[in-house]
């Protein structure tokens, strides 16, 4: 691993403690209260469902599976021995849960923040959810050529996913290819002709976004067969338990359509409690509401037992340190 990887992953972009300690509280907050909300629908029957309980209870048990997959591929990506895996399945399973409430998947804003702690510095965070995101946009468009190719595909639909897609890619594409070459110039060209205040921040900022398209490429070498496996083997189960609830509705469209239509309707920035009680793009698929209530339900539920180990452990650590410093 290069030297200038190295810098740039030690180096922590400012997050306050204090800040990262409000945006947990803010995310567990706002999971405690989509948990209350889910069940208070439930309670009213303000969601009818076109399946079965023990449908949804198989569709769940598989889409919570291919969140184990993600975190198996997580701790591939980030390949730090100091981090364990629970702790690392703890913070994905938090950030995925209070992300379903973050509008156009900003949520990874927030996990950038809640993984910087953990492996080793905001640069680092960054680049491990830009390998992630990667990989799953690669299969997305997968999957939706094959969508595509299986039958008549609506605007509406598939619109979102393959401008936010071809979006990504065309970025990833530029921060690989044209990116680093041109810090570097302009890195050069601030060292000869400037020599201000600001200027040290900006090398910085300069050396932290190279670190990352660098260390994209580095934690991926070697790595390509079980990531695109993992990968491949996440969306497989992601696109089951949508089958699953087609299957138990007896539903009369294409599980891969739909799911391409679900993913959709996040992209454009639908949430959990938008569609509590069904949007109008889910009253016209409305086993895509089965597969809400089978995957984005079960995973607040997790989410939110995964914050609450979280804050313990955090608070046993706070009680550790503060022993320490007595003594």
């Amino acid at each position: 691993m290069s030297e200038a990887f190295r810098i740039g992953t030690r180096r922590r972009l400012a997050v306050e403690p204090w800040l990262r300690a409000l945006l947990f509280a803010a995310a567990l907050a706002t999971l405690a209260y989509m948990s209350v909300a889910v069940i208070v629908a439930g309670w009213n029957g303000a969601v009818t469902l076109p399946v079965t309980a023990a449908t949804l209870l198989f569709a769940a048990a598989t889409y919570l599976a291919s969140h184990l997959l993600r975190v198996a591929r997580l701790a591939l990506i980030a390949a730090n021995d100091r981090v364990s895996l629970r702790r690392l399945g703890a913070i994905h399973l938090f950030t995925a849960g209070a992300g379903l409430a973050i509008p156009f998947k900003l949520g990874d804003v927030y996990r950038a923040v809640e993984l910087s702690a953990a492996v080793g510095g905001a640069v680092r965070a960054v680049t491990i959810i830009f390998v992630e995101r990667m990989l799953d946009v690669g299969l997305i468009l997968l999957l939706l050529l094959l969508a595509i190719a299986s039958g008549p595909a609506r605007a509406a639909d598939y619109g979102p996913v393959l401008t936010a897609s071809s979006a990504f890619v065309v970025l990833a594409v530029f921060a690989v290819a044209l990116l680093p070459d041109n810090l570097r110039r302009l890195a050069g060209f601030i060292i000869r002709r400037y020599d201000g205040s600001w200027t040290v921040a900006a090398l910085r900022r300069i050396t932290e976004a190279r670190a990352v398209v660098h260390g994209a490429a580095l934690m991926i070498g070697g790595r390509y067969a079980p990531l695109i496996a993992l990968t491949m083997l996440i969306w497989m189960l992601e696109l089951l338990s949508m089958g699953i609830v087609m299957v138990g509705a007896s539903a009369d469209v294409a599980p891969l359509g739909t799911l391409i239509s679900f993913l959709s309707a996040v992209i454009r920035g639908d949430t959990l409690l938008d569609n509590l009680p069904p949007s109008a793009a889910f009253r016209r698929i409305p086993e895509a509401m089965g597969y809400l209530v089978a995957t984005q339900v079960p995973l607040v539920f997790a989410a939110l037992l995964a914050g609450i180990g979280l804050f313990r452990s955090r608070i046993e650590s706070v009680a550790t340190l503060g022993r320490k410093v007595g003594v």
